[in-house]
């Protein structure tokens, strides 16, 4: 009994990193990557994102520094910006920021971008925030503010091309019980 629960821990330690080593394989375009604190360790931490040339797919990873000056990776997440027929939109490549600990990632579209916000906390990157602006190309522009940890969204649409009208506010309660974490976070199954 005791070899057989070896064989299988030893079965599932190399059944995961042979996973590891297939998604690390997908993603060989370097597209960026910006240092800053990220775990309030006063030491740099990297990000970095990578592309998968075949189909389109972006995958972004965070390190922490060691002490040691050596670079341990903590999570990763390829769904954040995955291709698939209803998100052919993307103009640019999405690009980072590390501001007050907190990493944000931006996507530009070809009518708005979309911005997440995640700060390393209880032990795992969690998403606090998300920004988001539309417009339908007939004139209307929507902007969503949705801060997570106080689980308040505030949605503004406005008409473009007409003067003097005040665009129209609502703020709208959050049902969050959990934040979202990094490495699971997909935007395309997150209802907001």
């Amino acid at each position: 009994m005791k070899k057989l629960f070896v064989l299988i821990a030893v079965l599932a330690i190399c059944s995961s990193h042979s996973q590891s080593k297939i998604v690390n394989r997908r993603f060989t375009k370097f597209i960026s990557q910006i240092e800053g604190d990220l775990n309030k360790d006063n030491i740099k931490d990297i990000v970095k994102v990578q592309k998968d040339p075949k189909n389109g797919d972006y995958k972004t990873a965070v390190f922490f520094e060691t002490p040691d000056g050596k670079y341990k990776l903590i999570c990763y997440n390829s769904s954040l910006l995955a291709y698939s027929d209803d998100r052919t939109e993307v103009e640019n490549h999405p690009y980072l920021e590390i501001n007050k600990e907190i990493l944000i990632l931006n996507y530009e579209l070809l009518r708005g971008q979309h911005n997440y916000k995640f700060r390393y906390q209880k032990g795992s990157f969690e998403m606090i925030g998300y920004n988001s602006t539309s417009s339908d190309g007939y004139g209307y522009l929507e902007k969503q503010d949705a801060n997570l940890s106080t689980k308040i969204k505030i949605r503004t649409v406005e008409q473009c091309d007409v003067e003097n009208i005040k665009p129209k506010v609502t703020t709208e309660r959050l049902m969050i019980n959990k934040l979202p974490i990094f490495q699971t976070f997909n935007p395309q199954t997150f209802n907001y």
